[in-house]
C-alpha cells in the first residue's frame, strides 16, 4: 500500500472512484435471516438484526415475527467493488470510505415491504465518521396499499431513523416512494380524507397518518427532492400534500425563496382500485404491477 500513498491525493481519489462508486444505486434491502436466502458473504455478526413481521400468504392481516437483518439487494452487478479497501490502514480507510459514501447513492426498498427497518439498521451499523458523508438516499415508505387502519408505517424505525437522517447525515438529495396514504392536509387539524372516497369506521383521523408526516418533515434544507406517490385519491388532495413536503423539506436562501429542486409524479398502483366518489377531480398515471 505504500506506492499507493506515495501517489498524489487527486490521483488516489481516482483510484478510489474507480473502485468503490457503483454505476447504479446501491440497493440494500430487508432479508428474512431464517426463510430467504443470505448473500453467503454476509457476516450477521457485525450486522444489525431486528423483529420484523412478515405477512401470511394466504391471510395479509396475519402478521407473523421473524428475525430481520439487511443486503445489498442485487449483489452481482457490485459485488467487485473494491470494499477491501477500507481494510487496507487508517489513512486509506479515512480517504476511501469519504469517497464511497459521498459519491454512492443507496436506495432502501423492499417490493411489497419498507425500507424503513434495513435503512435505520445500516444507519446504526455506519460509525459517526462515515454517516456525516452520505448524500444521498432514496427510500420506499409503507407498506404496498396497505389499508390505513392498519399501522402501516413502523414507528419504533420511523422515529429513530428520522432522527438519523436529521441529526448525523450530511443529506443533499432525498428520493421517496411512498406506498401509504398521508393524511389530508388541506384541513386542519388534518384528516386522513379516506372517507371523502371510501367508508370504514377506523380509517379516518387514525394518528400514526399523521405522525409519520410531522416526523418526515423534520427533514430540511435539501438541494433535491424527488417523491413518487402511489395512490389514487384526488388531485386536490395529492397537490396538498405534495406542496407541504416542498415548503418544508428544499432548501432555501435567505430571503426564503425555495432554490433546491422537487420533482414528484402521481401513480395509481392497482388499476382495479375503487376510484373517487364522482364529480371529484382525479388525477393518475396507470401503473401495472406484474
Amino acid at each position: 500500500m505504500a506506492s499507493l500513498l506515495s501517489l498524489p491525493r487527486e490521483l488516489r481519489n481516482l483510484i478510489y472512484q474507480a473502485s468503490l462508486v457503483s454505476l447504479d444505486i446501491i440497493d440494500i434491502s430487508e432479508v428474512n435471516i431464517e426463510m430467504r436466502p443470505l448473500n453467503p458473504d454476509l457476516k450477521l455478526n457485525v450486522r444489525r438484526t431486528w423483529q420484523g413481521e412478515i405477512e401470511d400468504p394466504e391471510d395479509e392481516t396475519i402478521l407473523y415475527p421473524m428475525a430481520m437483518t439487511y443486503q445489498m439487494s442485487f449483489p452481482s452487478r457490485d459485488e467487485n467493488l473494491g470494499l477491501n479497501l477500507f481494510l487496507a490502514n487508517r489513512q486509506i480507510y479515512n480517504e476511501s470510505r469519504q469517497v464511497f459514501y459521498e459519491q454512492n447513492r443507496f436506495r432502501f426498498s423492499e417490493y411489497y415491504l419498507t425500507g424503513i427497518p434495513a435503512c435505520l439498521a445500516f444507519l446504526q451499523d455506519r460509525p459517526p465518521g462515515s454517516l456525516r458523508y452520505i448524500r444521498d438516499v432514496q427510500l420506499d415508505i409503507g407498506r404496498y396499499l396497505t389499508l390505513p387502519g392498519w399501522h402501516h408505517i413502523p414507528m419504533r424505525f420511523w422515529r429513530p431513523l428520522c432522527d438519523q437522517l436529521t441529526q448525523h447525515l450530511s443529506l443533499r438529495s432525498l428520493g421517496l416512494s411512498i406506498y401509504t396514504y398521508g393524511p389530508d392536509v388541506r384541513q386542519n387539524p388534518w384528516r386522513t380524507g379516506y372517507n371523502s372516497w371510501k367508508r370504514h369506521e377506523d380509517w379516518d383521523d387514525n394518528p400514526d397518518t399523521h405522525d409519520w408526516v410531522h416526523e418526515l418533515l423534520r427533514i430540511t434544507g435539501l438541494e433535491k427532492v424527488t417523491v413518487s406517490l402511489q395512490n389514487c385519491r384526488s388531485k386536490a388532495e395529492n397537490d396538498a400534500f405534495l406542496d407541504l413536503l416542498r415548503s418544508n423539506m428544499v432548501k432555501r436562501d435567505e430571503h426564503g425563496a425555495i432554490t433546491g429542486s422537487f420533482t414528484s409524479e402521481v401513480l395509481c398502483p392497482d388499476t382495479n382500485a375503487e376510484m373517487p366518489t364522482a364529480g371529484e377531480e382525479i388525477f393518475f398515471k396507470i401503473y401495472s404491477v406484474l
